[in-house]
């Protein structure tokens, strides 16, 4: 799924099925309740570019991460 990260139904779009990938948004929000319900996270920020930043876990992702990060969600292992 792909989710604007400003979007309104960020709690609820979370616990779609499958791999969600959000876009540009609400950094923050997006983070905390992504780590309320455990989800594992990597993200990239700047992508193709010379200024393209890693990140392996949602502890890595700073808070103030610039507008162009993309936060890939995989679904929980059961």
């Amino acid at each position: 799924h792909l989710i604007p990260g400003g979007s309104d139904h960020i709690s609820e779009a979370v616990n779609y099925t499958g791999t969600k990938v959000f876009m540009k948004g609400k950094l923050p929000e997006l983070i905390e309740i992504l780590k309320e319900c455990g989800y594992p996270a990597q993200g990239v920020q700047n992508c193709g570019t010379e200024r393209e930043t890693l990140y392996h876990s949602l502890e890595e992702i700073p808070l103030d991460a610039g507008y162009y990060t993309v936060i890939i969600v995989k679904e929980k292992n059961t």
